[in-house]
């Protein structure tokens, strides 16, 4: 995982690729990041993260075919060992 200056930790996965964002989330709780924000288009996986406590904060309306690219948050606090 490649980590963009201090506070920044891409968050790679998505329901194809594991059923669980608590191992991501934990190592970017590790690299002192308190908060996590995500897009995905609405054919891809909004519905993984928020299952996962992500919350809706906005849409960009307008992708082709009728989507929407889908903006999430989701605040981290510390995560057990």
């Amino acid at each position: 995982m490649e980590q963009f200056g201090p506070n920044w930790t891409p968050l790679e996965y998505s329901a194809g690729v594991t059923a669980d964002s608590a191992p991501t989330e934990a190592e970017a709780v590790r690299r002192g990041c308190d908060r996590v924000a995500v897009s995905s288009f609405t054919f891809q996986a909004p519905g993984f993260y928020q299952r996962h406590g992500y919350v809706e904060t906005g849409r960009m309306l307008g992708i082709p075919d009728g989507h929407e690219d889908v903006h999430m948050f989701k605040r981290l606090t510390a995560l057990p060992a």
